[in-house]
């Protein structure tokens, strides 16, 4: 008669993982985990997948992931940028000031003015403003979104 023992708990689940797991390794790392924990948590979770040939050689490099991912949010960044400045350029806001008094809009002014009229805050150091605007008319200010992406918001004074 053959004797029940207990099962081969020594078994161990080779897996790839997709995201970094704490306390096991980085994403695209080929671990060696406990069966529960690999078919129970890892697996279901979608942090890891089985370590075939095929799964190793498409996600074992942890690098290519991370640049996938760095990429991904360059080009969301990008877009980003885009949807704002597509939306600084559309609008225009509008001041007025009392004739006959010595006036002047400085970065400060105008951050307050874009965040009153456009609901967008927006810092006075990306404003760009070289000297204060003390003319009326209309003026085209340069905002800076990033350290490549200038946009332009047109800033009409007029007379009280």
């Amino acid at each position: 008669m053959a004797t029940k023992g207990k099962p081969n708990s020594n078994v161990r689940l080779d897996l790839v993982l997709l995201k970094n797991v704490d306390g096991l390794g980085a994403a695209g790392s080929l671990v060696s985990v406990k069966r529960g924990y690999g078919r129970n948590y890892l697996l279901p979770q979608g942090f890891a997948v089985y370590a075939s040939e095929e799964n190793v050689e498409k996600y074992g490099d942890g690098a290519t992931l991370e640049e996938q991912a760095e990429e991904q949010a360059e080009d969301d960044a990008a877009a980003l940028v885009r949807k704002i400045s597509n939306y600084l350029e559309s609008k225009s806001i509008s001041m007025k000031r009392q004739e006959g008094n010595k006036w002047e809009i400085n970065p400060e002014v105008l951050a307050v003015q874009v965040r009153k009229q456009l609901g967008l805050e927006v810092p006075a150091e990306r404003i760009l403003l070289g000297l204060p605007i003390v003319s009326y008319g209309t003026h085209e200010v340069p905002i800076a979104l990033s350290q490549e992406a200038v946009s332009f918001l047109n800033v009409s004074v007029a007379r009280r």
